[in-house]
């Protein structure tokens, strides 16, 4: 949507539901600005990195990396960037809530206009679009703690899902 008042819209929509948010920029646009609690996941490393996303039943939107300015075709450039979602090698289509084109007037016009909050520097490095399950989380730790000794110290299978407590057992 290119629509200032419509993307505002959908930003309101989407902070009330909180719904996930994606953002397909490069980590250097990302960084420079983003929506409050964007994960990052750049276009260009989407073929390696679907296993991130969240379950395909989770509501998720997406911020689109803008055309490059000698692009012919920006609707095709869009659809090419919108088709990792509509379905996998399952036939199973994630839940788009939509998706907004992360150019400066997503930023300075929609975002402001939404009271949608925008952030800048360095983003959390272990947000992640999805949580590990309640019985995931709690037997990793373990797996990690025995496996470190072949990881080496500090060595995650996932960055955050280790509890506290693991954590400082690993410690002492």
């Amino acid at each position: 949507e290119r629509d200032p008042a419509a993307r505002a819209e959908m930003l309101s929509a989407w902070s009330s539901s909180r719904t996930l948010l994606l953002d397909m920029r490069d980590a250097d646009a990302f960084h420079a600005r983003r929506l409050a609690g964007a994960v990052n996941l750049p276009r260009t490393t989407m073929s390696g990195r679907l296993h991130e996303l969240p379950p395909r039943s989770r509501p998720l939107a997406v911020v689109l990396d803008p055309a490059p300015v000698a692009c012919v075709d920006e609707d095709a450039w869009y659809r090419a960037q919108l088709a990792w979602f509509t379905a996998d090698f399952k036939g199973n289509p994630w839940t788009l809530r939509g998706c907004v084109v992360g150019d400066d007037a997503l930023f300075d016009d929609a975002a402001a206009r939404s009271g949608f909050p925008v952030a800048t520097g360095a983003a959390n490095p272990t947000a992640r679009l999805w949580e590990p399950s309640d019985n995931v989380a709690r037997w990793l730790p373990a797996v990690e703690a025995r496996m470190a000794h072949r990881w080496g110290r500090g060595g995650r299978l996932l960055e955050g899902a280790a509890s506290s407590e693991a954590a400082s057992s690993e410690a002492a």
